[in-house]
């Protein structure tokens, strides 16, 4: 009994029938209060209850669709805080896969052109060859570093 007072309580207080009621309020020889609109045997106190103020269209007041609406605001702005940080973290990554594939890529060409520097070559050849080690030495630095 305990637990449904309270529920009823708060019943009569959210759907009130007219716009103010007459509320009995008693404690019966267990100590369980009771509220109801019919007077108790043996007389009680009367509470007064004021009926909530009618919600606007929508069936919610002005100051609780500005609440909902500044929650509804905050909501998006997490969502899209949220959204940016997973775009980030994606470039993030994506750039970190393309870096290491040109490393991979400029290191594999450094070892071939060092490899035919090694094996010997024409002057002319000599210089093509020390040009592209010179290339892919500042470009295994761009990307390996």
């Amino acid at each position: 009994m305990r637990t449904i007072a309270p529920f009823i309580a708060v019943c009569i207080l959210l759907f009130p029938t007219s716009s103010t009621a007459q509320v009995y309020q008693w404690t019966d020889g267990r100590g369980n209060v009771h509220f109801s609109d019919q007077p108790p045997p043996g007389g009680a106190a009367t509470v007064q209850v004021d009926a909530p103020k009618p919600a606007g269209p929508g069936g919610l007041t002005k100051d609780e669709k500005r609440q909902l609406r500044r929650i509804q605001r905050e909501q998006r702005q997490r969502l899209q805080a949220r959204e940016q940080s997973i775009r980030e973290q994606e470039r993030a990554e994506k750039d970190r896969r393309r870096r290491k594939r040109e490393c991979d890529r400029a290191r594999a060409h450094l070892a071939d052109y060092s490899d035919a520097r090694r094996r010997g070559c024409e002057p002319e050849t000599c210089i093509r060859i020390d040009d592209r080690i010179d290339y892919y030495s500042k470009r295994v630095d761009a990307y390996c570093h």
